[in-house]
């Protein structure tokens, strides 16, 4: 039986799933997707590029995405990670980014094994990228990438729970971090209730870890948390709850250093921002307002136009 369909204490079936998509995947029916669909929604956000961080192994769950990349279906530049066995040559036409490694806190990996995999990954020339959302994971990360050394674009997925002491050796190894601000809106009153006290002050951070040094990239996590980066980017400037308390008064972000979070190159998140020169890609997003008037309340209403690889496309719901 699955992990996730064992029963609890009082002998009722706890009805979670943990790591089991593979598995769940071969026994519901799977409709099929509208990528065209996808790709006009980002496009009305104002979206160029996006990374799929699934650590998948199969070279056939790239198909899809390869094929709607070089048929325009999906318009964006697309990264993918993959997990340490995927097919160097899966999913061609997509940029490979780092090996995706997940410390999973419902069956954390030996130091040894987390040790081997990160090293095994940077004797094939790529940086990894790996999955913490508890402090145990982060500092199991931390302790690996002790052992293993680090490299260039190595990084931590979320960093949902950084302490100064940790923030410290994240940057000793030179690690970005790539994290998810719009969950302190979406989810900070369940994380005022039930996260640990102590906790609590270093949930999510940002402007504390680019006070240690440390590039930090933006990211939605969607379909986890709103695709919307708009959304985001209003967290990370007002830490508010969705009751309106403030998480993390410390952590927020001016408005443009908000936005910067998802300015940098698609391959190299937390990087400084990619300009407007002659020669660039032409990759950018066209808003309705002068930009310090839209940041004032940044929202995907004041994407007027997207343009990506010189090709220009009008929002649905421009102002």
């Amino acid at each position: 039986m699955p992990a996730g369909l064992e029963r609890a204490g009082d002998g009722e079936p706890t009805g979670r799933l943990y790591g089991l998509d593979a598995w769940l995947g071969e026994r519901v029916p799977r409709p099929p997707l509208d990528l065209g669909a996808v790709g006009r929604m980002l496009a009305d956000y104002g979206v160029t590029g996006v990374t799929d961080a699934t650590p998948t192994e199969r070279a056939e769950d790239l198909a899809l995405l390869a094929a709607a990349v070089a048929d325009g279906t999906l318009p964006q530049q697309v990264v993918v990670t993959g997990g340490p066995g995927l097919d160097p040559g899966a999913g061609p036409g997509l940029e490979r980014g780092p090996v995706k490694l997940v410390v999973a806190d419902h069956r954390l990996p030996g130091l040894g094994d987390l040790t081997a995999a990160i090293a095994g990954a940077h004797r094939r020339h790529r940086p990894v990228a790996v999955h913490c959302v508890t402090r145990v994971g982060l500092l199991l990360a931390l302790a690996a990438w002790d052992d293993a050394g680090s490299r260039v674009g190595d990084r931590v997925e979320h960093g949902a729970v950084v302490h100064p002491s940790e923030a410290v050796r994240i940057a000793a190894h030179g690690l970005t971090v790539v994290t998810q601000p719009a969950f302190v809106a979406e989810r900070g009153d369940d994380y005022l209730a039930d996260v640990d006290p102590d906790d609590r002050p270093h949930l999510w951070p940002c402007a504390g870890l680019l006070r240690s040094g440390i590039a930090v990239g933006g990211s939605t996590d969607a379909p986890f948390g709103p695709a919307d980066p708009w959304q985001a980017i209003a967290a990370a400037m007002t830490r508010r709850t969705p009751s309106g308390e403030i998480l993390g008064a410390d952590e927020r972000l001016d408005p443009r250093r908000a936005l910067d979070l998802f300015l940098g190159p698609a391959g190299a998140p937390g990087a400084p921002p990619r300009r407007v020169a002659p020669g660039a890609p032409a990759d950018l997003c066209l808003l309705a307002a002068p930009l310090e008037e839209a940041l004032r309340t940044p929202s995907a209403a004041m994407v007027a136009a997207t343009v990506r690889a010189g090709r220009l496309t009008v929002a649905t719901r421009a102002p």
